[in-house]
């Protein structure tokens, strides 16, 4: 048995290690949330970043001056022009995307940019009809749906008949728009998760948005969309009713399905009869293993929505894209009317 576990740890280290790319990548963007959550998978993965795009002449000045193989530069022209970058990172400022992935993709190159990638509809239409023009590849930064604990809960379900979802945070006064920057993560899982919804009711008090959907399968979902809480205690749970479980959904470390006691002709037998209730943990982060399956950065779905855009560039075949933008139209369809019913 020893033997097998060495054998088997030795295979999966010369696995990681012997990871080889064909192609050359830059990254446009030294944000917070890229030097925390995109450039270390990145490193982990070994690609090949040729260059780094950076605003500040400063930033480039010290990137410069590490001993990476890559050249930190402040023109994105530089990039685009090079014939040997086959893919962009973009993870600048939101209200740049747009116009980045456009030209990213007219300079024949394949694109993962983080969220939004647009602004509205008619800019994902325009992404959409572009991305078949040139033939690139476009994977959005919606990492929910690469999450372990979603692809699980996807899989699972059923015949789910209701649902409750909480996203809060704290105070969010860097962003431009709350919707497209923030809120666009919950309302895009659940329409991953139940497919095209549309807007039944809206209520929106100070920073919180309470909203009802009917979903096109006839499942009914109740949101509260928030920043009025805390950062340091934010809360993400979805709990999602079927006929005969419940499943619950907690900030993407923990999934759980809870049986419902059985009903006979309307009488429920657990206030006949004693009932253990039981629940199954069907996902779950575990702290105690410093492993790569369990750390954060994997659990909230990073690691797998930039190892899908890579391989995707390395072989063009293969057919893992979760979020390229044709597949983000229902969810900004119902970005668009939740802006319109609180501007109206």
């Amino acid at each position: 048995m020893k033997t097998f576990i060495e054998r088997y740890k030795k295979q999966r280290k010369y696995r990681q290690l012997s990871r080889q790319y064909v192609h050359k990548y830059a990254f446009i963007g030294v944000g917070n949330h890229s030097l925390n959550n995109l450039y270390p998978v990145l490193d982990f993965m070994g690609v090949p970043l040729k260059y780094i795009v950076t605003a500040s002449e400063k930033t480039a000045e010290i990137l410069n001056k590490s001993a990476k193989e890559y050249t930190a530069v402040n023109d994105p022209g530089i990039v685009l022009k090079d014939e040997t970058v086959k893919g962009i990172f973009i993870s600048a400022s939101p209200g740049s995307h747009y116009t980045l992935v456009t030209q990213a993709l007219q300079g024949r190159k394949s694109v993962f940019v983080e969220k939004p990638p647009c602004r509205n509809t008619a800019e994902l239409d325009a992404l959409i009809r572009l991305e078949k023009e040139t033939g690139g590849i476009v994977v959005a930064g919606m990492q929910k749906r690469y999450a372990p604990a979603c692809t699980i809960l996807k899989k699972r379900l059923k015949r789910p008949e209701h649902y409750s979802y909480k996203f809060c945070t704290g105070a969010y006064p860097e962003g431009e728009d709350v919707i497209t920057e923030l809120f666009i993560h919950p309302v895009d899982l659940i329409v991953y998760l139940f497919g095209q919804a549309r807007l039944v009711s809206m209520i929106q008090t100070g920073k919180t948005i309470l909203l009802q959907l009917l979903h096109d399968n006839g499942v009914i979902g109740a949101l509260e969309l928030s920043t009025s809480y805390s950062w340091q205690t934010a809360e993400e749970r979805m709990v999602i009713v079927e006929k005969s479980g419940i499943y619950e959904l907690n900030n993407m470390s923990e999934l759980l399905y809870k049986k419902k006691p059985l009903v006979i002709g309307n009488i429920p037998v657990e206030k006949v009869k004693k009932y253990t209730p039981v629940t199954e943990v069907l996902f779950n982060q575990n702290m105690f293993q410093p492993v790569m399956q369990h750390n954060n950065i994997y659990i909230n779905g990073f690691y797998s929505e930039l190892d899908t855009f890579v391989s995707l560039c390395e072989h063009p075949a293969s057919n893992q894209n979760l979020s390229g933008p044709s597949l983000l139209s229902p969810t900004y369809q119902l970005l668009d009317e939740i802006r319109k019913k609180r501007k109206a």
